[in-house]
């Protein structure tokens, strides 16, 4: 049908026609043509061709008649077009399709002319965006739609053609602006214009959602987007936008040229080149100002009215202002200088964009005392000085609340000279080299740590005396430590935050000094030893490895750790400076490990590095120590640990080579030995090479420790605390180390105690069954038997008959009493005989009474045993039910225990800690070993500076999980200094204070209810707390009868919950309320049964009332706000129920299908925030960059949560493949293989057949691109927990765990020991309280310290239905994944969402290489140009790979027609991945092109660069790999650098090697800088465009800058170098000499002989020349003047924002490009549109130097911020349209390389369908 009726676009035409192989290289009515006859002939329909159309009845569309042309289109089963010549074109391609007609034949149909149809469709949507039509459709659509619109005006024309000629003709004699009296609807607009300063936010959104606007924005926004609004209202109101031109037109033909030039040059507005241009931007002036003027009359006047009652009361005079409001221009009437006394600094904006709040860009908090803080900003190394820099930031942004004094921009504090000091003013010294810089506002955010070294080591005289400017500080806040730092911090006294000076410092800088400190005190410590150069002095003259002196240290260091020699022990050998780690490894044996540490030496620089011995099974930790006046508080420590999948593979691999063994009949002993070694070789713990793991882990850090027990956990924080207090530290420490298992002889002492334990439940047991126990009934009646046959058989034998005669009944009462009956029917001698018979059973009683007594007697002390065992088997449940034993209270509980589980009372109850701890003097082995599991605390690190380098450090995450936020952890700092130098104290935070008030409003509260609940009758009848165990504990030890059990079953049972406890009056109030309703319930029922013909009232029914349906909807959605965040459900039930979804909600969502449309973004109002805009922070996800974007959006929420009207959130977008669940899935992927591994089956069978075994997909599993996996994703609600990680995955791992334990029920809770974490982080918090620190809550903002939630799950749609609900807006933080190019953008859009960033067309448009190319290809004669390219398909790519023949042959074709004279290619993924160097590629022969194919084939993670003709370095490879590809030429350009000399000093460039040198001063680093540029033009820049559609302002461009460090080729004696040479030769002949293989070893001694003489060459070559090694870089904004000329600079500006409006980009973006130096040229080579937002983005650096304005990291985000509320959301779709999309209706973009008669494309009829083969092994032998 679509084809029947031409609802198909162009592309897709395309498409269909190139997957059913009918070519797509036509117009589109021959594609449509060709499309239309293969349907038919698939459906079966009749088809015209030559073989049933004789060739003479076939005549020209053109020679047809209308009938026999409709006939044409009904035969083809086509729709006939409306305009005649679009349906003789369409006619011309169905018979050229049916092959009746040839292309030469046709005759091609004239179209109709006029200006529409010589348009093309980028200037017809250009067209339709200046009428505000929509841009969506084909050219004659668009053509159709204006001419519409057209007929419209000119019907309007006509009928106000009168009113506006005479309007015109009273207009152009008069020369003014037309009148605005008698005009009501302006004087409301003037009114609404003078009062919108006064007016709510409410109010503000209530008048733009009039006017269909979106009503997000803060209120600056809001108030600039009404603005815009009522100028458009009052220029309708003055007659129409058509009569103001008239009007201005007619003023400003009167005036001369002159008079123009001057009317420009009062309104301040730029000259021009023409008369004619001048003249229309006057008239384009004059019409705006009669605007403002019309719009501002009331403001003035009230303005006016208000100065003059100033002045009237202060007794002055004031003069009076012009009243003429309506002069000819608005300079001339006195208006703009009233406007500016009556606005001020807060004029309302007159463009659309409105500027950043200054006040909030610059300022921290309000109401901070006067305080001066100085910034110390140093470090032992390079990465130190730039962590300190990072924390410079951080500090200046939360601290700096002077708006004219301290560390502000140049052009604020210019402004603000002589301003008087009022709030927190910042300074910054950096620390090099012995002297200290002050540094600017600009140089702290636009320079790193490496281009300040280079410039202020040429500018020593601009250093000033640091002990003045800390004396003149109120508080010293050091970020970083140089080496002359302590001294100078420890004259500066008290007023030094922290300890980091003196005694502290150095053991801080030395880990070894600081074990041994410790050790002194009695602190366990980890063994460490420091390998120096200088031990290496003997590597000349060994003759052996083990010879050396350092090698029998290392190996006494060993034995001293009870390592055995032979076993290869594990050692870690890192390269440290002042506690940073520069690099490490992890060696097996002490050979490895002096070879690495050579290395180490020679890399670094360094005379020394440290070796630590690996202990297995060991847990790393960090703890951090906060102290006040009132005590010290150590954090719960954060452990660090790692998963990685390679791990989990080589413990497969062993599982198999262990079977294998057992099948061959291999000794298993010997067989796990072995398999032991390789898994623990495999293991890399991240803490021994300072937390940076392998590529394949993934870090894990939990806070409290996940691994450690609570004993461990309080043992570390004990630990911590003793050691700071006897270290005498202050304010601030963090000790790191290890939790160490227990030693072999403490093994043995523990397994003496477990077996005592057993042994002596074994003997238990056995007593249990030795005791005697009470006879059963049928022993009894042996017992009774036996007796009987014994007194019967003694009668018998030895009594008498005389004698029994004589006898006396002595039981004849017994007698009587047995048998009375008898003996009065009896005779004399029955009587006697019966007398004698009754003697045995009486004896057999008294044996019996005997016998029960004494089985009662054991019964009663069994009952007793048992029940101190809790194993009385008389009792039910505690209860006694035979009378025989009762149990008081505590018995009862105690017994029933076993059984099942008591009711709780209540939630748990937390601790209560009541003062801080002082272990000053407490015993350090005590707290450091811990007695249950025999671990031991064993420190290996200090630190005494706060590490605020990034927001996810260990301190912040620390601090993030007991509610301290990184701002408040500052001022507490910066306030203990403060008030020890005698200065104020800075205040808390309004969070803080807040939380400090609702903590004792709660405890108030709960105080009252606790009194109120024990006077009360409910308390009274069930015990203390009203509760039934209650009841129990107040019986105390009382019997329990028959009917005070009873009385006490009767009464209802209420059990408590473990959720919240309700307040006390108010819960009894609720319950007795909830009780009255359902009595009246229940008597409503009972009379309606008894009279079941009442009547009912239909407006009662909600189903028939409207109103009343609303208003219960009203309610209800109202107590769904009001219960706030709903349910903790799992995610998994989130994935299955759509109910759990909504319960997870925190925010009530209206049904999609009532969402509005248009400009309000589908936002209701009544469910925003009332005074605030919600922006909610989108970050992680996958991607190479998840962790740049977890940086960024960390930084964006730290930058924006200060500001009064933004209320800023964290969400977590799910990475794919992160989760617990991937992590099991995974590993059962693994296990299966394994299975199918030990059935026989091979390797490749698996890779080929059973791919989702393959070790590539476990690996790598496939990610997340298109809009239905979008729909798929899942997000964390961040705000309101205390969760804060430093990789995505890790956080992922933390919001599952800590949801999973809210979920658990009891019976887990309590088979765990309850929420050990969360018991540890509120006795932190409790300790911090009582310490005196501020918690103002989350991380992410939300719930305060003592009210953390777990992370909520939802879907990626659910987040966004309430982002449209709420009217968030969306901050979208994620970069480098391809969810983030387009899909999550275009749910937004779907759904009215406003987001940061750009639009989805355009995000998917610059994602693709090709495309992107393809829109820039016109901007040639702007000297805009783009690279030649052609994009080729993996399967294409495999066909001509095939062999070395083919693949050089591909590669000279590319070469001929793409480089133009270039000698090599580049080829590169054709979509973006997020980081341009994945997958890039130089490629210098075809051999290099199967290389790169084998690579993405097998999944390779890089391509080593050694196998490369083309000389490069390893090429990282994206995975999985991607299916299309571009290549284009490789563009050789000379970097630009800064060189060193051996010396360190810095080398000048030689002559030529830069292009105006004159242009640098001298001795200035511009002056040191090389561009050995020769004929190369060109220099590689990048800028970053920010703004609005059509707006975009450049803040670049920056050339990056490459530093080089000269060494000489040749080893010199006694370097680490010469060391390293010696000891690879020796080591290479031990290993020959161990080798038992002969030709092996022989291949040992050849590379040991080579080595020597490599080595001896170089040292008898002096004269080779030094080789330049690359150390670092920088960037350099603008370009200097000495390599690129500053007209082509501003050129190259310019050019930028072209490309940035062709391309319709939004926000913010980052374009990559070669410059011209001298022109300012550019040729694109990319552009991305999530550009990096973390601290070290490129962004904030441009945007700190930016000449126009330059902008602070918090002031590009509210721009950013700004742009996205004010942006109409109906406007993404046709952005892209409007400003240069292109119609591919040629085949230019179909670019086709020629290729030579051997050059066969790829062939699926022929070969196959191309299926992508698995990796099987990378091997360098390619």
């Amino acid at each position: 049908m679509k084809l029947r009726e031409d609802d198909v676009e162009y592309f897709e035409l395309k498409t269909k026609c190139r997957e059913w192989g009918l070519g797509g290289k036509d117009n589109k009515d021959n594609l449509r043509a060709k499309l239309l006859r293969k349907v038919r002939q698939e459906l079966g329909l009749p088809v015209f061709g030559p073989d049933n159309v004789p060739p003479g009845s076939v005549r020209l569309p053109q020679d047809m008649t209308p009938e026999e042309l409709r006939h044409l289109f009904d035969s083809r089963g086509c729709m006939m077009p409306a305009e005649a010549w679009q349906a003789l074109s369409m006619a011309n391609a169905l018979l050229v399709a049916d092959g009746l007609l040839t292309p030469e034949e046709v005759i091609i149909p004239d179209e109709p002319e006029d200006d529409y149809s010589r348009m093309t469709v980028v200037e017809l949507r250009a067209k339709c965006v200046t009428r505000k039509l929509s841009q969506v459709g084909l050219k004659q659509q668009l053509i159709q739609r204006l001419r519409e619109y057209d007929a419209k005006l000119v019907a309007e024309a006509e009928e106000h053609a009168h009113f506006e000629a005479a309007a015109a003709e009273a207009g152009a004699a008069e020369g003014v602006a037309p009148s605005a009296t008698n005009n009501a609807a302006l004087h409301a607009l003037q009114e609404l214009f003078a009062n919108m300063k006064t007016m709510e936010v409410a109010a503000l959104r209530e008048a733009l959602a009039q006017r269909h606007v979106n009503t997000q924005g803060t209120r600056q926004i809001l108030m600039a987007k009404l603005t815009e609004e009522l100028k458009k209202d009052v220029a309708r109101a003055l007659g129409g936008e058509r009569r103001l031109a008239q009007w201005a037109a007619s003023a400003v033909a009167r005036m001369e040229d002159a008079e123009v030039l001057h009317e420009l040059e009062v309104r301040q507005v730029a000259q021009f080149g023409s008369p004619e241009e001048a003249r229309q931007v006057l008239q384009a002036q004059m019409q705006k100002d009669w605007v403002e003027e019309a719009l501002h009359v009331q403001a003035v006047q009230q303005a006016q009215q208000q100065q003059a009652a100033k002045q009237a009361a202060a007794g002055g005079e004031g003069a009076e202002a012009d009243g003429g409001a309506w002069g000819a221009g608005w300079s001339e009437n006195g208006a703009d200088a009233a406007a500016a006394g009556a606005w001020g600094s807060e004029a309302y904006p007159t463009e659309a964009a409105a500027g950043i709040e200054e006040q909030q860009a610059y300022s921290g908090r309000d109401g901070d005392p006067t305080l001066t803080v100085a910034l110390l900003c140093g470090g032992h190394t390079q990465p130190q000085r730039e962590a300190a820099l990072a924390a410079a930031r951080v500090a200046a942004h939360c601290l700096q609340s002077d708006r004219s004094h301290g560390l502000l921009p140049a052009a604020r504090l210019a402004a603000g000279e002589g301003a008087p000091r009022q709030g927190v003013a910042l300074q910054a010294l950096y620390a090099l080299d012995g002297r200290h810089f002050p540094l600017s506002w600009e140089a702290l955010y636009s320079a790193s740590a490496a281009e300040l070294d280079a410039r202020l080591a040429l500018q020593l005289e601009s250093a000033v005396d640091a002990a003045v400017a800390l004396a003149g500080a109120d508080a010293v806040l050091p970020l970083g430590l140089g080496p002359q730092c302590p001294q100078l911090l420890a004259a500066a006294g008290g007023k030094v935050a922290g300890s980091c000076a003196g005694e502290a410092a150095a053991l801080a800088a030395d880990r070894l000094a600081f074990a041994g400190k410790a050790g002194e005190l009695g602190f366990a410590t980890v063994p460490t030893m420091r390998l120096r150069l200088a031990d290496f002095s003997d590597a000349a003259g060994a003759s052996q490895l083990a010879d050396m002196a350092v090698h029998k240290q290392l190996e006494a260091f060993l034995e001293e750790q009870q390592l055995p020699l032979d076993a290869a022990p594990r050692l870690a050998v890192r390269a440290e400076v002042a506690g940073s780690v520069l690099g490490g490894a992890l060696v097996s044996g002490p050979r490895n490990a002096l070879l690495v540490a050579l290395e180490l030496m020679q890399e670094f620089t360094l005379g020394e590095v440290l070796v630590e011995a690996v202990v297995l099974g060991a847990h790393h930790f960090t703890c951090s120590v906060l102290a006040t006046e009132q005590g010290a508080v150590a954090l719960p420590p954060t452990q660090l640990d790692s998963w990685d999948v390679e791990d989990d593979i080589v413990a497969s691999e062993l599982a198999l080579e262990r079977h294998l063994a057992e099948c061959e009949g291999l000794d298993p002993e010997g067989v796990e030995a072995l398999l032991s070694v390789i898994q623990q070789e495999q293991q890399a713990h991240p803490g021994y090479l300072g937390g940076k793991g392998r590529p394949s882990q993934q870090l894990r850090q939990s806070t409290p420790p996940a691994g450690l027990s609570a004993e461990a956990t309080e043992g570390v924080r004990q630990a911590s605390l003793a050691l700071f207090q006897q270290l005498g530290l202050r304010d601030y420490a963090q000790f790191s180390g290890w939790v160490l298992p227990p030693r072999p002889a403490e093994n043995e002492r523990l397994a003496a105690q477990l077996a005592a334990a057993e042994q002596e439940e074994q003997q238990g047991a056995q007593q249990e069954q030795q005791r005697p126990v009470g006879k059963s009934f049928a022993e009894l009646a042996a017992m009774d038997a036996e007796l009987r046959a014994e007194l019967e058989a003694a009668a018998t034998s030895s009594i008498s008959a005389a004698d029994r005669a004589a006898a006396v009944d002595t039981t004849a009462g017994a007698a009587d009493a047995a048998g009375s009956e008898e003996e009065a029917s009896s005779s004399g001698e029955e009587q006697a005989s019966g007398s004698e018979g009754a003697a045995e059973p009486n004896l057999l009683n008294q044996l019996l009474a005997e016998e029960l007594e004494r089985a009662e007697a054991e019964a009663e002390a069994e009952a007793a045993a048992l029940a101190e065992q809790q194993q009385d088997y008389g009792e039910y449940n505690g209860i006694a039910v035979d009378g025989s034993h009762r149990l008081t209270t505590e018995q009862a509980i105690e017994v029933m225990a076993p059984f099942q589980r008591p009711i709780p009372l209540s939630a748990p109850k937390e601790p209560v800690v009541e003062a801080l701890q002082d272990l000053s003097a407490a015993d350090p082995r005590q707290l450091c070993q811990l007695p249950s599991s025999g671990q031991m605390v064993a420190f290996a690190q200090l630190s005494v500076v706060p590490d605020f380098s990034s927001p996810t450090s260990v301190l912040c995450q620390q601090a993030a999980a007991v509610g301290l936020s990184q701002e408040a952890l500052l001022r507490l700092l910066v306030s203990a200094a403060a008030v020890r130098g005698g200065a104020p104290a800075l205040p808390p935070l309004p969070e803080a204070a807040a939380a400090a008030e609702e903590r004792a409003a709660a405890a108030e509260a709960a105080a009252e209810a606790a009194a109120t609940e024990g006077e009360g009758a409910s308390s009274a009848e069930w015990g203390g707390d009203g509760s039934l165990w209650g009841t129990f504990a107040a019986l105390g030890d009382a019997e329990w009868d028959a009917q005070g059990v009873q009385a006490l079953l009767d009464q209802p049972l209420e059990v408590a919950s473990w959720g919240p406890e309700e307040e006390g009056e108010e819960a009894g109030e609720e319950a007795q309320a909830a009780a009255a309703e359902a009595a009246a319930a229940e008597a409503a029922a009972a009379a309606e049964l008894d009279n079941p013909f009442q009547f009912v009232d239909a407006t009662a029914d909600p189903l028939l009332d409207p109103a009343l349906a609303a208003q219960q909807q009203a309610a209800w959605e109202e107590q769904q706000a009001a219960d706030g965040l709903g349910l903790p459900y799992g995610y998994d039930e989130i994935r299955e129920d759509e109910v759990l979804v909504e319960a997870a909600s925190h925010v009530h969502v209206e049904d999609p299908a009532d969402v509005q449309d248009g400009g309000l973004g589908g936002s209701n109002l009544e469910h925003m925030h009332p005074t605030k805009q919600r922006v909610w922070v989108l970050l992680g996800g996958d991607g190479p960059q998840r962790t740049q974007s977890l940086q960024a959006g960390l930084h964006a929420y730290l930058s924006l949560r200060q500001h009064p009207e933004l209320l800023v959130e964290g969400y977590l977008l799910e990475p794919n493949n992160a989760s617990t669940k991937e992590v099991e899935r995974r590993r059962r992927c693994l296990d299966r293989r394994l299975e199918m591994r030990k059935m026989g089956f091979e390797e490749e069978w698996i890779e080929e057949e059973q791919t989702t075994y393959s070790l590539s997909r476990i690996r790598h599993p496939a990610a997340l691109a298109s809009d239905s996996d979008a729909e798929l994703q899942c997000v964390w609600r961040l705000s309101d927990t205390g969760l804060l990680r430093a990789e995505v995955e890790d956080l992922e791992v933390a919001c599952e765990a800590a949801l999973e334990i809210a979920n658990a029920t009891l019976p887990t809770l309590e088979d765990r020991g309850g929420d050990i974490a969360g018991t540890q982080l509120s006795v932190a918090r409790q300790e911090l309280e009582l310490a005196g620190v501020p918690l103002d809550g989350s991380a992410w903002g939300g719930a305060p310290a003592h009210r953390l939630l777990p992370a909520q799950y939802m879907m990626l749609r659910r987040f966004a239905e309430q982002a449209q609900d709420c009217g968030a807006v969306v901050f979208v933080a994620l970069g480098g994944q391809q969810l983030a190019h387009g899909p999550v953008q275009r749910l937004f859009e779907e759904l009215g969402v406003p987001f940061t960033g750009c639009f989805s067309m355009q995000s998917e448009l610059c994602a693709d290489k090709a495309t992107l190319r393809e829109q820039l290809l016109d901007l040639d004669s702007s000297g805009i140009s783009v690279a030649p390219q052609q994009k080729i398909s993996l399967p294409e790519l495999v066909a001509q790979c095939g062999d070395e023949q083919s693949a050089a042959r591909l590669f000279d074709q590319l070469l001929t027609s793409l480089a133009g004279g270039a000698a090599a290619l580049c080829i590169k993924p054709a979509t973006a991945l997020g980081d341009p160097a994945l997958g890039a590629m130089r490629a210098a022969s075809g051999r290099d092109l199967m290389v790169y194919v084998k690579a993405v084939q097998e999944w390779a993670d890089a391509i080593p660069g050694a196998i490369l003709d083309s000389d490069s370095s390893d090429v990282p490879m994206p995975l999985p790999p991607p299916t299309a590809f571009v290549v284009e030429p490789f563009v050789t350009t000379e970097p630009v650098q800064l060189v060193r000399g051996a010396d360190g000093a810095l080398v000048p460039p030689p002559a030529g090697a830069q292009t105006y040198p004159d242009a640098a001063a001298p001795g200035s680093l511009e002056a040191s800088l090389h561009w050995m540029w020769g004929g190369n033009q060109w220099m590689r820049v990048d800028a970053v465009v920010l703004g609005e559609t059509g707006r975009m302002r450049c803040l670049g461009p920056t050339v990056r800058v490459q530093q080089v460090q000269e060494e000489p080729l040749a080893a010199a004696p006694g370097s680490a170098a010469a060391a390293l040479q010696r000891a690879q030769q020796l080591a290479l002949e031990a290993a020959a000499a161990e080798e038992e293989d002969e030709e092996e070893a022989e291949a040992l001694r050849a590379a040991a002989a080579d080595a020597a003489a490599a080595a001896a060459a170089a040292a008898a070559d002096a004269a080779a020349p030094a080789v330049r090694r690359k150390v670092g870089a920088f960037d350099l904004t603008p370009p200097p003047a000495c390599l690129a000329l500053p007209e082509a600079v501003r050129s190259a500006r310019v050019r930028l924002e072209i490309v940035a409006d062709r391309l319709a980009l939004r926000g913010v973006a980052e374009i990559s490009a070669y410059m011209h130096y001298e022109t300012g040229e550019l040729v694109v080579v990319d552009v991305c549109t999530l550009p990096d937002l973390s601290p070290a983005g490129l962004v904030f650096k441009q945007a700190a130097v930016d000449g126009e304005a330059p902008l602070p990291p918090a002031g590009v985000f509210y721009e950013l911020i700004r742009v996205a509320a004010s942006t109409p959301m109906a406007e993404s779709g046709d952005a892209l349209g409007a400003l240069g999309f292109p119609e591919l209706t040629e085949e230019a973009a179909d670019y086709d390389y020629p290729r030579d008669s051997e050059y066969v494309p790829y062939d699926e009829s022929q070969w196959g369908p191309y299926e992508q083969q698995e990796p099987q092994q990378w091997s360098s032998s390619t």
